[in-house]
């Protein structure tokens, strides 16, 4: 990794703060950008409050090499559809804007697999696009902005990562939810069993993006995955046999499931807090068969897989998995 000033984007977010710390650890000047505070404060990085849908401030891109543009509005469903794109969009142009305007050359950006819309084929790089989501269509949209930037000027360098689901240390999401329900032992299959999750651990993503930003290709776009596809039964499988648990969980019918989050639904409109939707239960069994396909085609080498990556998670949270 070559060492350089560097702008994070989205510094406060869960894949945001291990990068910050990862960037600071291998001797980079960093600072950290978010609208919200850190969720650590890491020695060195110099910490600042901006929001990406208004203009940035010069000052902040100043001797900048490198952007890494990890804001977003992400979580769905829960924000009206604008505000995807008021972030997503406008945040992308106006990242895209202080890079021009500070001659910035390298912007690292976070997509989605979203982009390809819901499937159970297989889908790399070539795949055709279809977003369905407003958070699909607003990181396509996002895509094309920094394509549109890179563009421009034929020393400006672009990479684009499509990551699956990221898992790890500060995830708090449905991994660390699994975790915790295997291990209080009320974990049920939601509606099947071999639903694919494609999807890797957070320092294997990392890892990736300084893989990118050393090969000599203009752009580079890529998915983030590992090789080999891991079902929801595979992933718990897993799990316990990390967390010496031997419990089988039961399946739960699908219209079941989506009855009851009909209801919770209901009930949030009433003004209980809940994150049960319909639209959360019909992700969880649909599958994301993503492969990297651009990474293989590089021979690059993955330092992990879903059992040692889980692993990694176990040791460093002493099995709390949080």
């Amino acid at each position: 990794m070559l060492k350089n000033r560097t702008l994070v984007f989205g510094a406060s977010g869960f894949i945001g703060t291990r990068l910050v710390s990862r960037l600071a650890a291998a001797g980079h000047e960093v600072e950290a950008v978010d609208i919200l505070p850190p969720r650590q404060r890491i020695d060195g990085v110099t910490y600042s409050t901006h929001d990406v849908r208004h203009p940035l401030p010069v000052e902040i891109g100043r001797g900048v090499s490198t952007i890494f543009n990890l804001a977003a509005v992400h979580r769905t469903p829960g924000h009206p559809d604008s505000e995807y794109f008021e972030t997503n969009v406008a945040g992308a142009l106006n990242v895209a804007q202080l890079a021009t305007d500070c001659a910035i050359k390298t912007i690292v950006f976070t997509s989605s697999i979203s982009v390809y819309g819901p499937s159970e084929n297989v889908l790399d790089e070539q795949s055709p696009l279809n977003p369905v989501s407003a958070y699909g269509k607003s990181k396509r949209l996002a895509e094309i902005v920094h394509q549109q930037w890179a563009q421009v000027v034929g020393d400006r360098r672009l990479v684009i990562v499509r990551p699956g689901v990221v898992f790890g240390p500060g995830e708090r999401g449905n991994y660390s939810y699994l975790a915790k329900a295997l291990s209080k032992g009320y974990f049920l299959y939601p509606g099947r069993k071999d639903t694919v999750k494609s999807g890797g651990y957070v320092d294997e993503l990392l890892r990736t993006f300084d893989f990118a930003l050393e090969r000599y290709e203009k752009p580079v776009l890529y998915n983030f995955a590992y090789p080999d596809e891991s079902s929801i039964q595979d992933i718990v499988t897993c799990f316990q046999s990390i967390m010496e648990r031997k419990a089988k969980p039961a399946t739960v019918p699908l219209p079941l499931l989506m009855t009851a989050a009909g209801t919770f639904e209901q009930a949030a409109k009433l003004g209980v807090k809940t994150p049960i939707h319909r639209e959360r239960v019909l992700k969880l069994v649909r599958s994301t068969k993503i492969s990297p396909g651009w990474l293989k085609s590089q021979d690059y080498a993955f330092s992990t897989n879903l059992k040692t990556a889980l692993e990694a998670w176990k040791r460093e949270t002493e099995g709390t998995f949080v």
